[in-house]
């Protein structure tokens, strides 16, 4: 190795190999970053697409929550006109149909069962007027009040038949100024 030519040959050889050596190992990791973005930006939108799924579905859920509560708001306000005392009337009347058929739109199993059995309980005491025990349609009114709470997300109540109260307020004249 006398020849400085030969040895600059060698040395730019040399060089030349490591660089192309590096420029190779570059290149390899510009594409594992590219490949990797790619697979990020595959997993990303698949959870998006998912993501929106589930937001339509909240909204969708959310929106029939709020429709049966409306329809159980106007059905116990109607349904107590079964029990003594609850100021029966056509129009009343009328509004509890309505909302019985609702009922069956929007109710759970247990909330239609629960009613049922209420209307039942109605059947073996009529006619209304007459002086029947309305033990069992009160319990039966009460147990229907319960399976919509629990259908509305109050899942774990406690409440029985036996924690409501029925009041009937009866209004008395005034005395009158002398």
């Amino acid at each position: 190795m006398d020849d400085p030519i030969l040895y600059l040959i060698f040395l730019f050889l040399g060089g030349l190999s490591v660089y192309i050596h590096q420029k190779a190992k570059n290149q390899a990791t510009k594409e594992d970053i590219a490949e990797i973005t790619n697979a990020v930006e595959r997993v990303k939108n698949k959870y998006s697409s998912q993501l929106e799924e589930i937001k339509f579905e909240l909204k969708h859920k959310s929106a029939a929550i709020s429709e049966k509560r409306e329809v159980y708001k106007d059905v116990t306000d109607t349904m107590r006109i079964f029990v003594r005392g609850g100021g029966v009337n056509e129009e009343r009347s009328e509004n509890f149909m309505k909302s019985y058929q609702h009922i069956w739109l929007w109710g759970s199993d247990e909330v239609v069962t629960s009613l049922s059995e209420f209307l039942r309980q109605l059947v073996t005491i009529s006619p209304p007027n007459e002086d029947h025990d309305q033990t069992a349609v009160k319990r039966a009114y009460v147990n229907c009040i319960i399976a919509m709470r629990k259908d509305l997300g109050f899942i774990d109540t406690s409440l029985s038949s036996d924690d409501y109260e029925f009041v009937n307020l009866v209004q008395r004249p005034r005395d009158q100024d002398t």
